[in-house]
């Protein structure tokens, strides 16, 4: 039979983490008492005299693998299976007290020191505390007044955004927008969900706010590709070159080469191609005009839907000898 996995908790902090020093000076054994057999609580000696030396050497360390100055003060989780992750400590002792409280919840029902973390991910007194939702509170205002801005530039840029299937500005603020819910959610409400899925062979899982970004985000993507296929439809004028007020007071047949061979009939000097795919739009396309008498004097024609295209126009030769 095998033994069963031992977990420890570390408290990393010094003297600058006012909160944290204090309440491990002052409450040591009811400390002990709550870690419980499920957990070990070991202090190092140099911690809870508030030797920051110590303590500042332990990110980067071999004994400390994966911690980092920006996790302290904290609490470093740890079993003998090699797993560990740090668990910040709250600035306020209240927050520290319910965030001790969460975790010998999370380890009565775990066997390793994963499953405490997943416990309490879920949990909804979870390890973010409560004096820091502040952060995630802003974070999400913050994303949503850049989603309003980037909306701005999309409607200042509608015409031309949407002259297209899909760009970088439509992606953006689906990215944008998918992080808010994801803050407020996770960060202020704490709540807690994973998204998981194969594709392409491979086989993914995203937890916590990453899973609500990526479900947003993919779904809006869904949404993009998924919608009716855009068009775009513009003015051609045809005119007696080089006096581009001179429209040619006839009717005849706009070709342009496209996936195929595209015509549409000229009204008075006038044409008006419709439903040409969004793809096209600032494309050099080959063009050639039926104009009885005449000629056109360029081979190519760039499409945009933003302007009216002037195309210019000469008599034709008259191929009898004279």
């Amino acid at each position: 039979m095998n033994d069963p996995t031992y977990i420890q908790a570390v408290p990393l902090y010094t003297k600058e983490d006012d909160e944290a020093f204090k309440y491990f000076r002052d409450h040591l054994p009811e400390i002990a008492a709550l870690a419980g057999e499920h957990i070990k609580l070991m202090v190092p000696e140099t911690v809870l005299t508030g030797d920051g030396k110590d303590v500042y050497t332990a990110p980067g360390s071999d004994r400390y693998k994966g911690l980092r100055t920006s996790d302290l003060p904290c609490l470093w989780i740890e079993d003998s299976e090699k797993y560990a992750f740090a668990l910040r400590l709250p600035a306020q002792k209240a927050d520290i007290v319910r965030l001790m409280r969460n975790l010998k919840d999370a380890s009565e029902k775990a066997t390793n020191a994963k499953e405490i973390r997943e416990a309490l991910l879920k949990t909804e007194e979870s390890a973010i505390p409560v004096s820091d939702r502040g952060f995630y509170v802003n974070a999400a205002a913050g994303s949503f007044l850049a989603t309003l801005i980037l909306l701005g530039v999309a409607l200042w840029f509608i015409p031309r955004i949407s002259a297209y299937q899909f760009g970088a500005p439509v992606f953006l603020i689906y990215l944008v927008a998918s992080v808010i819910p994801a803050l407020l959610l996770f960060g202020a409400m704490r709540s807690y969900g994973t998204l998981k899925g194969k594709r392409l062979g491979v086989v993914f899982e995203f937890g916590g706010p990453a899973a609500l970004s990526v479900l947003l985000l993919l779904l809006g993507l869904w949404f993009e590709r998924s919608a009716p296929a855009r068009t775009i439809s513009f003015s051609v004028f045809c005119y007696v070159a080089p006096n581009q007020n001179q429209i040619v007071p006839k009717d005849g047949k706009l070709i342009l080469i496209l996936d195929r061979r595209e015509v549409w009939p000229i009204n008075q000097g006038e044409a008006l191609p419709r439903d040409i795919p969004s793809k096209w739009t600032g494309q050099e396309v080959p063009v050639s005009i039926e104009i009885d008498g005449y000629e056109t004097a360029q081979s190519t024609l760039r499409i945009d839907p933003q302007a009216r295209i002037f195309l210019p126009m000469k008599p034709a030769q008259d191929p009898t000898p004279k």
